[in-house]
């Protein structure tokens, strides 16, 4: 087993080195795991971390997009769905602008070629004006999804209200 102190605090873990790690946690519950455990949980949270980051930088561009376009859309959502991320941006005229359905093919490229958030798979819908009811329809129950841009503002503040 090969254990390799650091610096204060820091030891590093070589996974395949064989042999068994306690991890006292600050409760002072303690627990034994097998270092090839112990490297691929700290890969897992790492790998989460690094997920959470790219997600948040994805729903900050696609706020900031649907911001910009909010004349002509009256909201978006992200869904999370099995093979990557659609936005769903519901306009507020039928039939949808050339200029807008462009804008969202752009902001898909721009998306994939961002070297921050490229791994994301994502691409973009836009909708004509809808109902409530036939909106939810287009986004799963069963999914994780963000409100990325409000669907009307008087109906955000009513949701607050009932609180």
């Amino acid at each position: 087993m090969e254990l390799t102190a650091l610096r204060e605090n820091v030891i590093q873990l070589v996974q395949g080195s064989g042999g068994r790690v306690t991890v006292t946690d600050e409760d002072e519950d303690r627990f034994s795991l097998h270092i090839d455990d112990a490297v691929l949980a700290c890969r897992s949270h790492h790998d989460a971390e690094k997920f959470r980051k790219q997600v948040h930088i994805l729903l900050n561009r696609l706020h900031k997009w649907s911001v910009e376009h909010g004349d002509d859309i009256r909201g978006s959502v992200l869904v999370m769905q099995e093979m990557g991320f659609l936005l769903i941006c519901i306009t507020k005229q039928a039939p949808i602008s050339a200029e807008l359905d462009n804008d969202l093919t752009s902001l898909e490229l721009e998306i994939a070629n961002d070297s921050d958030i490229k791994q994301l798979p994502f691409s973009g819908q836009l909708l004509p004006p809808l109902s409530d009811d036939a909106t939810r329809g287009f986004i799963p129950t069963d999914r994780f999804a963000w409100l990325v841009f409000p669907i009307e503002e008087d109906r955000v503040k009513r949701i607050d209200k009932s609180k």
